[in-house]
């Protein structure tokens, strides 16, 4: 990529963060010439090959208007323990992508595409008390399992039950939010994520030899037509390792006011993710692996012995049996 069509982030009040300002008034990105794509923070055309898919994908995506994003910490503070993630655990539940060889860790001219959309489910409180809040957070990410630093985008969910009347009422809270782990986590304030909501996000990293490595993260929603784009630099001392990437459903530990906690899972709709992973040309999904391997992880009740909360499925969703989609259930543990 040249200086001249490379993307242009503005700084944010945010240490390592940029955001790519709305393009020229007249834009049209399918009009536009893929220099022009590149320089405004646009995803590539798709080549004839890519199908039909990936050409709907990518005219919904350049359809939207791209916003300056409002980025605050979140009032909900999720902290890691990345460490204790094995195949059957009460933290995930998702789809793993491993690298031996950490194929995943980018290198100059490679452009490296990481891909995940769903539909905003409706959560309900499975256990929370009056005061409290039952959480489920769905995200796309590099690196994390494994090892020490995540960089990972998505939605988080809560709902609550708050004090009033004879038995309380219940209040939901849902938010878009992007991390390079161990910075903190930022929220979207002004973009939307609501039940019904088709939210798309790519997590891309594109190289160029002599400069740092540093990723952007586009968050579209296609219900509202609009999208932000962010630039990411690792903090000091961190870097993206490329063992895995992965999808995921959280039980999230929380942090507030010195006290740590692990809240109930929320319960879910069925939620159906589409996951996909582009190094240049080559795809990995869950049957085009590449060589590489594929974890499923399914989260459980460690207080309750090994009782299933929530479990990953694989499908296939084309006409080319490629295994892009899958859905999480959600197992009542009462």
């Amino acid at each position: 990529m040249s200086e001249q069509s490379a993307p242009r982030f503005e700084p944010t009040h945010h240490k390592d963060i940029g955001y790519l300002p709305p393009p020229p008034s007249g834009f049209r990105a399918v009009d536009a010439s893929d220099s022009d794509l590149v320089r405004f923070g646009y995803p590539p055309r798709p080549r004839k090959t890519d199908g039909p898919n990936a050409v709907n994908r990518w005219l919904q995506r350049v359809s939207t208007e791209r916003i300056v994003p409002d980025l605050r910490a979140p009032k909900y503070r999720r902290t890691h323990e990345i460490k204790d993630i094995t195949a059957n655990n009460n933290i995930w539940a998702g789809a793993v992508i491993s690298s031996a060889s950490n194929v995943f860790a980018p290198s100059a001219g490679k452009l490296y595409n990481l891909d995940m959309s769903f539909t905003v489910p409706n959560v309900y409180r499975q256990a929370a008390p009056i005061g409290e809040q039952d959480h489920c957070v769905v995200w796309a990410g590099y690196d994390g399992y494994g090892g020490p630093d995540v960089f990972q985008a998505g939605v988080h969910m809560v709902k609550g039950n708050q004090s009033g009347g004879p038995h309380g009422f219940s209040y939901y809270e849902t938010y878009p939010w992007i991390e390079w782990y161990p910075a903190s986590e930022l929220q979207v304030t002004n973009l939307p994520a609501n039940p019904g909501d088709l939210m798309d996000f790519s997590l891309a990293f594109d190289v160029t030899a002599g400069n740092p490595v540093k990723g952007s993260v586009t968050i579209y929603n296609l219900s509202s037509y609009q999208n932000v784009c962010l630039g990411l630099a690792p903090q000091s001392g961190s870097h993206l390792i490329g063992n895995c990437v992965e999808w995921i459903i959280e039980r999230p530990q929380l942090s507030e006011s010195g006290r740590k906690y692990r809240p109930s899972l929320a319960n879910f709709d069925l939620l159906y993710v589409n996951c996909s992973m582009n190094i240049g040309a080559t795809q990995y999904d869950f049957q085009n692996l590449n060589g590489e391997a594929l974890l499923l992880l399914t989260m459980v009740d460690m207080s309750t012995g090994t009782r299933t909360l929530c479990k990953p499925y694989i499908e296939p969703v084309d006409v080319n049996n490629k295994a892009e989609r899958m859905y999480f259930q959600f197992l009542d543990a009462s």
